[in-house]
């Protein structure tokens, strides 16, 4: 373990720093491609959805204010999800 001196102006404080800890972790890249991975199937969800909301509007005879409800309520109810 490495040490470094620090002197403020209030006076000498000595700081003990972890040999390595100043290095990135090598395992951030897995991480990023999780998140990645993640968020692209929130997009493809949503795409799916508005894609196959048309069908179903004219299958179930939903009208239109209904149907933009549905896309809202479903992009609410994943941007809650992410958020949280």
């Amino acid at each position: 373990m490495a040490t470094a001196s620090l002197e403020p102006t209030t006076g000498t404080t000595t700081r003990t720093l972890l040999a390595g800890a100043d290095q990135p972790d090598p395992k951030r890249f897995r991480a990023l491609a999780v998140i990645a991975v993640a968020q692209l199937m929130i997009v493809l969800d949503a795409s799916v959805v508005t894609i196959a909301l048309p069908s179903a509007q004219k299958a179930l005879h939903i009208s239109v204010a209904h149907w933009r409800l549905a896309t809202e309520m479903w992009s609410a109810f994943w941007a809650e999800g992410a958020c949280s």
